[in-house]
């Protein structure tokens, strides 16, 4: 919200209770002169918000997608990463299939790029 002086967070709007902050609302600075007319644009898009908001849409859905891989990758202990290991699940054979198993091999791959063995 704008910046104001406004007391209502201490003193609270009825007998010491309520006000916009205390209940979880954003200041608009009611309590200040001339309210409506000098902070009258409060819900108009903020200059350069559709490209920052877009941005981290995209980046967003970047990160999402991998760490649903790495936690797919990784939510198995080392027994049940090995061929025949026995299973609450007798016929139920799990692991990556298609598409998706070759996202892992890249993925481990891509893992590996950084480390120096020195």
């Amino acid at each position: 919200g704008p910046v104001v002086q406004c007391n209502i967070a201490e003193r609270g709007i009825v007998d010491g209770h309520g006000g916009c902050m205390n209940m979880g609302g954003i200041c608009i600075g009611c309590t200040m002169p001339g309210f409506p007319d000098k902070f009258s644009p409060i819900y108009e898009v903020p200059p350069g918000s559709y490209l920052s908001s877009n941005t981290s849409r995209v980046a967003g859905g970047f990160i999402r997608r991998m760490r649903n891989i790495s936690k797919i990758d990784k939510n198995m202990t080392p027994r049940w990463d090995k061929e025949g290991a026995p299973s609450g699940w007798a016929r139920s054979k799990t692991g990556p299939k298609g598409a998706l198993k070759q996202v892992h091999k890249f993925y481990a791959k891509y893992q590996h790029t950084h480390e120096s063995y020195n």
